[in-house]
């Protein structure tokens, strides 16, 4: 069908059908993702999940149209935190809690109703608060600084006085144990819904739940929530302090259960993996990492340097400075060994099946599977992914492009650079001193002196400004056509 291209975010394009019925959304390879039939899209995380409307209603899906959640919902937000991120989709007044996998939290969520059933007046300093039963809190120095509800009801206020917050009831009674505060860095709502609650009070601190009982009784280590049932223990006076990590797993009406000691921890919330590591040998700063599961199962061995975890993979990397031998273990997510070798290190390519390896300070490119395309022996390395294509240079030609399987697709004695695909669909690189613009199959339509000034890709989507000998130039990108100013 013929679209008109509305907006571009990064590698995608919100397109809108020309009857104007419906909005769509397609890659800017121009592969169709989403037919034009939507009342809205929203893309969210990045440019990873595309929030659809359709009658009222959303729902989710990935950048290649798959369906995460139907189209059921009042609203579907990503909530993240350092150690987590979760789906929270709301139906009415009700809101469920998933994990990056889907599966279903062991909190449900409910809206805070929209009107507040406590007013808040500020006079200079302080501040006054009439609350639902009538009863009038004056001059009172905190301010409130989250509300968190369940039950189409508000039940929890969080309030703070410069670094101290402090967890009330809606009657303004404090909640958490006499002596203690929640400190800034813990003072999220999201993890206070969760149910578990660092606490502190000079050099001791514990975890309460949201009725302010012990979790974890007060003693002289710090606490820091991962997910909501995860904790780590800082056996130490700060949650800096690395010699010490105890892991904790809570489960309700549990005692908590230590499922590991550890010199690091590292949660991975998407894949519900932590990456662990400990000292080789006492007095060694020779870190050791592995990976285990949430329930403190061992995927991988502590054994590595590094360790990377890709979508549906993990990587570990072993460094060997003094012998400059290096390798690299690439495992499925359960540990099991796929294929190794002897690079430096590998970085993910968005939206392929592509590794990008190194040796030392040359670049090269490998599959998932283990197969290497090109050796790692290029001083530059650039993967194009909206186009399926990888440049890199050699001696001879600075510019190689090649498709995703090795095959030359063009190659050019000077070292050229693509134009941003959010500026022009067309393959146009540029150079100090001139221009090349590419038809689709990457044989050379135009070549003309001139530097690249910009496009005008939302109101002329074919026509391109240049300038040459301080004069200015317009191309037609489609025909090559140079124009004068």
């Amino acid at each position: 069908g013929v679209y008109k291209t509305i907006e571009y975010k990064k590698n995608l394009q919100i397109i809108k059908a020309e009857n104007n019925i419906g909005w769509g959304m397609c890659k800017l390879n121009s592969d169709l993702v989403l037919e034009p039939t939507f009342e809205h899209i929203e893309i969210m995380n990045g440019d990873s999940l595309l929030k659809v409307q359709q009658n009222g209603k959303v729902g989710l899906y990935d950048i290649n149209g798959d369906i995460i959640f139907p189209i059921s919902y009042d609203d579907i937000q990503l909530h993240c935190s350092a150690s987590y991120c979760l789906y929270v989709c709301a139906k009415g007044y009700s809101i469920t809690a998933y994990t990056m996998d889907r599966k279903r939290t062991r909190y449900d969520h409910k809206l805070v109703s929209l009107v507040n059933p406590i007013k808040q007046q500020k006079t200079g300093n302080k501040y006054t608060y009439t609350l639902p039963n009538g009863r009038i809190i004056r001059d009172s120095p905190y301010q409130i600084k989250h509300k968190i509800g369940y039950e189409d009801k508000l039940r929890l206020l969080i309030i703070n006085y410069g670094k101290t917050n402090y967890l009330l009831d809606t009657g303004f009674y404090n909640i958490i144990p006499e002596g203690f505060a929640i400190p800034d860095e813990y003072c999220n709502p999201l993890e206070i819904e969760m149910g578990l609650i660092p606490v502190y009070s000079d050099y001791r601190s514990g975890v309460i739940d949201r009725s302010g009982n012990w979790v974890i009784p007060p003693n002289a280590f710090g606490y820091k929530v991962l997910s909501p049932n995860l904790i780590v223990q800082h056996r130490g006076n700060s949650q800096k302090d690395k010699e010490g990590l105890t892991l904790f797993r809570i489960v309700h009406n549990e005692s908590p259960a230590n499922i590991g000691e550890y010199n690091y921890v590292n949660n991975v919330p998407k894949n519900n993996f932590l990456i662990v590591g400990n000292y080789s040998s006492p007095g060694n700063n020779s870190l050791k990492r592995g990976v285990i599961d949430t329930l403190g199962k061992v995927i991988i061995t502590m054994k590595h340097s590094k360790i990377k975890i890709f979508k549906n993979h993990i990587v570990g990397i072993d460094w060997n400075r003094q012998e400059g031998l290096d390798n690299t273990f690439v495992y499925d997510l359960n540990g099991n060994l796929i294929w190794s070798a002897p690079y430096t290190d590998v970085i993910s390519i968005k939206e392929s099946n592509l590794l990008k390896c190194r040796i030392g300070n040359n670049y090269g490119l490998v599959k998932l599977s283990g197969e290497e395309i090109l050796p790692p022996i290029h001083p530059y390395l650039k993967a194009i992914p909206e186009l399926n294509i990888v440049q890199y240079g050699t001696e001879l030609f600075k510019t190689v492009i090649i498709d995703i399987d090795g095959h030359i697709k063009f190659k050019y004695p000077e070292k050229l650079q693509l134009v941003p695909r959010e500026k022009t669909n067309a393959l146009l690189f540029t150079h100090p001193q001139k221009v090349v613009l590419l038809n689709s199959d990457f044989t050379i339509k135009k070549i003309t002196r001139g530097k690249f000034l910009n496009t005008f890709k939302q109101l002329w989507p074919g026509l391109g400004r240049f300038m040459a000998d301080d004069k200015v130039f317009f191309m037609n990108l489609e025909t090559g056509f140079v124009y004068k100013e």
